[in-house]
């Protein structure tokens, strides 16, 4: 040790000369040397940093408002309603724990001190530190040189790690083979320090919406942010919605494939809107229906107002109490029947089946002064 740090005398001389002129040294308390024979106690420091990386996950989603259409009467197209969006999906997804740190170590004496060095990761154990073993001893044997020197060291959290992370390190020394009032009495020192887990590195945290039709070449619907999408309402963003005019086949249905896309995490998704023909109008369809009624009076006269309003001719049934009068009506004809019935008969108008009207003929009524039909006056006995 002499022939590299200087002569043992003259290193013997320089101490004393500062104990008598340096105040007296209070030991850390969390040092457990003894009192040094010599010199100041080694100072040891600890600084650490906890991380982790997140993973943000995504889905894109892609929606219509019917997937079955027929083209507008007249027309070869049927308007579909389309909606394009993305979720932020659950919180993201943790893994890459690391905890790394720096021991520090100040030899105040003028001579190298052999130490042995460690750093533990409370929960999960030993750390590796980065300095050459000297010694086949156990532990990590080094020789500090005078003054400061710094290791850093890596710890393994697992994949759970207790938060926040804390690390101890610690610097011991044996005491030399031969004691003289130079050596330093046998000893350690150890250091505590903390520290939260912060996120590191973010992967997926944008992600790009596209949105493609029938195979086209893809439309960029824009960038998003994963923290913006997370607040947004049940964590989702509407990204587009839209109005598209798909055409039916030629006399064919034809299917339109809206794929939908999102670049972080690669999800997509399909509607598939199937537009036919528009369909073939039947003649009563395009000009409109057979319609009728019918008035009774108490004198038992009963009209039936007939209009056919279809493109075909329509045979109308007017059943007076026990009586059927058919009559047929020429396609957007009129026609007007008068009958008579006897009191409290029932009176019904159909066509095609379908009950269009009914009534009932009044009792007789009151003969009046002036007879309607005639318009000669009554007489009684």
């Amino acid at each position: 040790m002499g022939t590299l740090f200087g002569s043992t005398t003259s290193a013997r001389t320089g101490r004393l000369a500062a104990l008598l002129l340096v105040p007296a040294v209070v030991v850390p308390a969390s040092t457990t040397a003894a009192s040094a024979a010599v010199g100041d106690a080694l100072v040891v420091t600890n600084t650490v940093s906890a991380t982790y990386d997140v993973d943000h996950a995504w889905q894109v989603f892609n929606a219509v408002d019917r997937n079955r259409a027929s083209a507008a009467v007249g027309g070869t197209t049927a308007t579909i309603n389309y909606a394009v969006g993305v979720t932020a999906l659950g919180s993201p997804a943790r893994s890459g724990f690391e905890v790394r740190g720096t021991l520090g170590v100040t030899n105040p004496d003028e001579q190298a001190l052999p130490v042995e060095l460690s750093a533990d990761l409370a929960g999960a154990g030993a750390c590796a530190i980065a300095a050459a073993d000297e010694s086949p001893a156990t532990g990590l044997q080094v020789t500090l040189p005078p003054g400061p020197s710094s290791f850093a060291y890596a710890c393994a959290p697992g994949s759970v790690p207790a938060d926040p992370a804390t690390t101890t390190v610690t610097v011991s020394w044996q005491a030399p083979a031969v004691q003289d009032e130079a050596a330093r009495a046998a000893g350690s020192s150890s250091a505590v320090a903390q520290a939260a887990y912060a996120v590191d590195q973010r992967t997926d945290e944008l992600t790009t919406v596209t949105n493609s039709l029938d195979g086209a070449t893809a439309v960029d619907l824009g960038t998003f942010d994963w923290d913006d999408v997370w607040a947004a309402p049940d964590h989702r963003v509407l990204v587009k919605v839209s109005s598209l005019a798909l055409a039916a086949g030629d006399g064919v249905c034809a299917d339109h494939v809206n794929l939908a896309r999102e670049s972080a995490d690669a999800t997509s998704d399909t509607e598939t809107v199937t537009v036919c023909p528009a369909p073939e109008v039947l003649g009563e369809q395009s000009f409109g229906k057979a319609v009728g009624r019918i008035r009774v009076t108490c004198q038992g006269t009963v009209r039936a107002h007939l209009v056919n309003r279809s493109g075909r001719t329509v045979v109308y049934r007017l059943r007076v109490g026990t009586k059927v009068h058919k009559v047929a009506v020429k396609s957007l004809a009129r026609k007007q029947v008068v009958t008579h019935g006897r009191p409290r008969a029932q009176v019904t108008l159909r066509a095609d089946g379908a009950r269009l009207d009914r009534l009932r003929i009044p009792q007789r009524c009151q003969a009046p002064g002036v007879l309607p039909d005639t318009g000669l006056r009554g007489t009684t006995r």
